[in-house]
């Protein structure tokens, strides 16, 4: 290192490093509660971890189609395809809803 005294470099090391809580009954509730808060959403009651993620997977994947599609409607010069492209914009935002 640069000569720096020890107690400079452990607390630039300390201030580095991330802590996750370790907080549940059982080692299963623990990996759970730490995936889910490193990917900041919440698992519901009646799903599983992995079945969140996918949950979380098709949602994104979603919204990513609607924003493609306004932007596609904004830049449609015709009114029956942008009328088209309302209804699927309107199915897709239901869906994500619903």
């Amino acid at each position: 290192m640069l000569g720096l005294p020890q107690s400079t470099e452990v607390k630039k090391r300390s201030q580095r490093r991330s802590s996750l809580r370790l907080s549940g009954l059982n080692l299963y509730a623990v990996w759970e509660n730490n995936v889910s808060s490193i990917g900041q959403f919440s698992v519901e009651e009646d799903k599983t971890l992995s079945e969140q993620i996918k949950v979380d997977e098709e949602r994104a994947k979603i919204e990513r189609q609607i924003a493609a599609l306004k932007r596609l409607m904004n830049a449609t010069k015709q009114p029956r395809r942008k009328r088209e492209l309302f209804i699927e914009l309107k199915r897709l935002k239901g869906g994500l809803n619903g």
